[in-house]
């Protein structure tokens, strides 16, 4: 099955996935989450456009530097995972990074981008204060 927003595997499909891996020592899987994803909960617009935009960025990099059997996941929310050889994992989750951080910043409004946080209105009043968006990598082994 396929995440109906990014198009990567999901669900039983990506446990599937990380079974057939699991016997194999040089590989590494990483496990990514958007850390200030919340921002962009209230607009599912714009929730739409950084969870495409991530599928596509990681596998535009994963394409570009892995393996031809590497594949990338989205098991929902702001989870995503990347399986790779050992030899291809630290190149990617270097240009992952950088890539992110220069190209996040179409997702902002300038003033919340300066200050590095975008405050979301409560519904029960107040404001809420979320900081701009950055990558939790997890790699195992």
């Amino acid at each position: 099955m396929l995440h109906p927003m990014t198009g990567l595997p999901t669900g039983t499909q990506v446990d599937e996935l990380l079974a057939a891996h699991q016997a194999h020592e040089d590989w590494c899987v990483m496990y990514i989450a958007l850390d200030g994803f919340e921002a962009f909960d209230n607009n599912d617009y714009d929730a739409r456009k950084v969870l495409r935009f991530m599928a596509y960025l990681l596998t535009d990099i994963v394409d570009e530097l892995g393996g031809p059997t590497d594949w990338v996941a989205h098991p929902g929310g702001d989870d995503f995972i990347i399986a790779t050889q050992r030899e291809y994992a630290d190149r990617i989750r270097a240009r992952l990074e950088r890539r992110f951080d220069e190209e996040k910043l179409g997702f902002y409004d300038p003033i919340d981008w300066t200050r590095g946080f975008s405050e979301i209105v409560r519904a029960g009043g107040g404001t809420w204060r979320v900081p701009v968006m950055r990558l939790n990598i997890t790699m195992l082994p």
